[in-house]
């Protein structure tokens, strides 16, 4: 069974929707900052107690990021991502490609933030493209 979506007499077929709606989604989708860390590991502690503590960093990392958090203790790390064992680690990805080398060790927030925020520009600038859907 076909669903069509009629609209001022131009009939569209319902599957031309969702691949424009599916593919309009994929190419505003924010990109994943993963953080991995180890619930035993002291230097995760302040790196999340540092981002937790810069109310700017949380809510650039909110509305510009999806934030994923790992702990190695309890979730195994996805095997795309470039993890060598040492935590805190934090990989940043878009569209599923990997941006930029891994950052290892603790890093002050507002070291990260001025990372973050270099990386959103240079994701912005590539993402200016012009996409025709037809």
């Amino acid at each position: 069974m076909d669903i069509y979506y009629l609209r001022k007499g131009n009939v569209v077929h319902f599957k031309t929707i969702l691949i424009i709606i599916l593919l309009s989604g994929a190419l505003y989708a924010k990109p994943v900052i993963y953080l991995i860390l180890s619930n035993n590991c002291p230097h995760c502690h302040n790196l999340m107690g540092d981002i937790n503590n810069n109310t700017q960093l949380k809510e650039f990392l909110s509305n510009e990021y999806e934030v994923q958090v790992i702990d190695v203790t309890k979730t195994m790390v996805p095997a795309f991502l470039p993890f060598e064992g040492t935590v805190p680690t934090i990989v940043i990805t878009d569209k599923n490609k990997l941006i930029g080398d891994p950052l290892q060790g603790e890093i002050p927030s507002i070291e990260l933030m001025r990372y973050l925020i270099q990386v959103k520009n240079h994701l912005e600038i590539k993402n200016q493209e012009v996409y025709y859907v037809y």
